[in-house]
């Protein structure tokens, strides 16, 4: 998103919040609801331009939202889609991203109602690390052959100990592995997140466990660097030799021996013409 997008959508996140307060217990209702929107959209692109076109006066666009959505989302959801077709967006796709935000937001705020959001950041990030070590079963979930249902049941079981809110989360990114892949889903609902909690993720690959001396201090460091109450999600990987390599957001500070290893043989390279 561009910075004008992101404003508008931090603005919507805002009273999305405060609306939630005042719904306890529907935020998952919610959250369904405006996923389904996001998705009839995503499918029809006829009606999200005539939404999203800025050019249309609005009180045009949001009748036609009220007419078309009449009988399947909730007087709440109705308002809010009001709420992001009067916003400005850079580009039309914003409209469906911010949907699909709000749609995590309001699970996510289930979870901070009742003390589960640390643990559903937490249950994401192990499904991650569970993935990159099981191949076949991430080869499975994502496989869009295999009936959706299915792929729920088989999520169901294999994490049957995650709480309705992550698992919520994981049913949804099942259904979007057709459009996206189904880890880099889970890594933005991770962020969201942690976004919501306060704090920036870094997700750092070691191939030796740090001792905690050693997490505070690579703590106090990115979050010097970054401006921002930094959260460690550390897996071990003893293939990369040794060093470490950690992605904050986008960013990617690839420290590791093959990474050190390779820089020096590009320059050894260069040197020799």
């Amino acid at each position: 998103m561009r910075t004008g997008s992101e404003v508008a959508l931090r603005n919507l996140v805002d009273s999305w919040n405060a609306l939630l307060r005042e719904h306890p217990e529907q935020e998952v209702k919610f959250a369904q609801e405006i996923y389904a929107v996001r998705d009839l959209l995503q499918q029809n692109a006829t009606l999200l331009g005539a939404l999203a076109d800025s050019a249309r006066p609005m009180e045009d666009r949001q009748r036609l939202a009220a007419e078309v959505f009449a009988n399947s989302v909730s007087g709440a959801v109705q308002d809010l889609l009001s709420g992001v077709i009067a916003a400005n967006w850079a580009e039309e796709k914003d409209f469906c991203v911010a949907l699909d935000n709000l749609a995590t937001q309001s699970v996510l705020a289930g979870a901070e109602r009742v003390n589960l959001l640390e643990s559903t950041e937490e249950s994401l990030y192990k499904l991650l690390r569970l993935l990159s070590r099981e191949r076949d079963l991430r080869i499975t979930l994502a496989d869009t052959h295999i009936e959706l249902a299915a792929r729920k049941k088989l999520a169901e079981q294999v994490f049957s100990d995650i709480n309705p809110y992550g698992k919520e989360l994981i049913f949804r990114a099942l259904q979007l592995s057709e459009e996206e892949s189904f880890t880099r889903v889970i890594s933005r609902y991770m962020d969201i997140a942690a976004e919501r909690g306060a704090h920036l993720v870094a997700s750092v690959l070691s191939a030796v466990p740090l001792s905690s001396e050693q997490e505070e201090r690579l703590c106090n460091i990115l979050s010097r660097k970054y401006g921002a109450d930094i959260r460690l999600h550390t897996t071990i990987d003893t293939s990369i030799g040794g060093g470490l390599r950690i992605r904050v957001g986008d960013e990617v500070i690839d420290g590791t021996l093959g990474a050190r290893l390779a820089a020096v043989r590009e320059k050894f390279a260069k040197n020799l013409k």
